[in-house]
């Protein structure tokens, strides 16, 4: 290996790797090259300017501009985003699939600030809408049984006012049943993203 083609080799690689583009282009490789392709090439760059085989400055700088472009293909390819340092750098949000500064949501995905008020603010109730409309219905339920129940001895078991008290019971546990089928009809549903891998 000529010291001309290490420095080419090193001005090619001396830019941070900001995108996939930079990365692509600091492997040597094209944008479409598959995953078995830059695993191939960045085991062929290690193995010519390792630190331990080639003691020179110029390989040590290659090899690790060369390690952060593969980890940073990596790491693309796993999570389908970049991780993000400064406002510069080029990350994908997974769920709206804009291109902005990435922060990690409590399920430790990555997603724009926007996404991530909006995630977070649902997890800030306390149950699930169909949680709660459950929970509504049952108390509903257990309400008017409690209500006919009592009515009925209350009463002094007179059949007559024991079934007024029952429709009664029914009825509101409709109406409750009524308005949540109403409040989850009205929720909007979120869309679904597929994630893309580059090949």
């Amino acid at each position: 290996m000529t010291t001309h083609n290490a420095n080419n080799e090193r001005d090619r690689l001396s830019p941070a790797i900001r995108s996939r583009a930079q990365a692509f282009e600091a492997l040597g490789l094209k944008p479409d090259a598959s995953q078995q392709r830059i695993h191939r090439r960045f085991r062929r760059m290690a193995f010519r300017y390792h630190p331990d085989r080639n003691r020179t400055q110029s390989a040590a700088d290659i090899f690790k501009r060369a390690s952060e472009a593969y980890q940073f293909l990596r790491t693309y390819n796993a999570c389908n985003v970049s991780h993000c340092v400064d406002d510069e750098f080029e990350c994908v949000c997974r769920k709206c699939n804009r291109v902005s500064k990435l922060h990690a949501g409590l399920d430790r995905n990555l997603y724009c600030r926007d996404c991530l008020l909006s995630i977070d603010g649902r997890r800030g109730l306390p149950a699930p809408p169909i949680v709660m409309a459950s929970f509504a219905l049952a108390m509903a339920i257990l309400f008017g049984s409690c209500v006919t129940f009592v009515a009925y001895f209350v009463t002094g078991g007179s059949w007559l006012a024991w079934l007024t008290i029952l429709l009664a019971s029914v009825s509101f546990i409709l109406t409750a049943a009524t308005a949540i089928a109403v409040e989850l009809a009205a929720q909007p549903r979120r869309p679904r993203h597929r994630r893309t891998f580059f090949t």
